[in-house]
């Protein structure tokens, strides 16, 4: 069996936001990657449907991308992120870069 993953997903469980034809609701990012998210939320969604989603890394930080749906059960659903500016994309990497130095620390 081979690990289709190009990136670690990490376990975070953050508050987050699904805006889609012009409506807000309320999500839960429950992992995430610097390529994709499994999000649960109580809004229906459908494979192949592009979102975008705001989620709060940690008090004052948060980020914003483009993701597009590629699978769903319901109540979650996983997405690819296919848009995200090169800030938002700095302060991603610096969040999971920062969970890895905490939870898994090198000698």
């Amino acid at each position: 069996m081979s690990y289709r993953r190009s990136t670690v997903r990490l376990i975070i469980e953050r508050d987050g936001q699904v805006h889609r034809h012009g409506k807000t609701t309320t999500c839960t990012v429950v992992d995430m990657s610097e390529e994709g998210v499994r999000v649960k939320a109580q809004s229906p969604v459908t494979v192949g449907e592009e979102l975008q989603l705001d989620c709060w890394l940690v008090k004052d930080r948060w980020v914003r991308c483009t993701v597009q749906v590629r699978y769903v059960s319901s109540p979650y659903f996983g997405a690819r992120i296919t848009h995200i500016s090169p800030e938002q994309q700095s302060h991603l990497r610096e969040y999971i870069d920062d969970l890895i130095t905490t939870n898994f620390p090198t000698r």
